[in-house]
């Protein structure tokens, strides 16, 4: 196991060790915070996809963890942008998902996409002009583009583990 240096390593740390998804807070100096502590803990697990062995640290994600915070609204987003995909079959859906969350790991390159999909470039922007026809939003356009990344943002980590 790796020596602990500071607060940043401890996400790293208890990875190595790690059964399930976790998360780890801000430092905190009093007992009287461990409440809030425990809660930025519990948050900042939420930010990792189920069935992963990831720890994330408490406000490492911000987009994750303020869909963590707010479930309700980031499932009433996630229906409201990506409805007519989600109601796809299954295969279709999540062919048009990973394409999209792929596209955007890879800073909105299709070709850098396409080489981790093992795709032809011409296959994944077949994809995104599907969910462009789907969703109604361009993936040129960078309010579109943000309101898809944030809607995919909440369905993934969602799946029941």
């Amino acid at each position: 196991m790796t020596a602990l240096r500071q607060h940043d390593d401890i996400p790293h740390v208890l990875a190595e060790v790690a059964t399930t998804r976790g998360g780890v807070s801000r430092p905190f100096q009093s007992p009287s915070q461990a409440r809030d502590a425990l809660r930025e803990a519990q948050l900042a697990s939420r930010c990792t996809n189920p069935g992963t062995t990831a720890v994330v640290r408490f406000g490492a994600t911000p987009i994750p963890l303020l869909l963590a915070n707010q479930p309700d609204a980031s499932w009433q987003l996630a229906d409201q942008v990506l409805a007519p995909v989600l109601q796809l079959p299954d295969p279709d859906r999540d062919t048009l998902l990973d394409t999209l969350e792929t596209w955007s790991a890879c800073a909105g390159s299709s070709t850098d996409a396409a080489k981790r999909l093992h795709y032809h470039r011409n296959t994944v922007h077949q994809r995104l002009r599907r969910l462009e026809q789907l969703t109604g939003r361009s993936c040129s356009d960078p309010v579109g583009s943000a309101e898809r990344y944030v809607a995919l943002t909440a369905v993934r980590p969602s799946r029941p583990e």
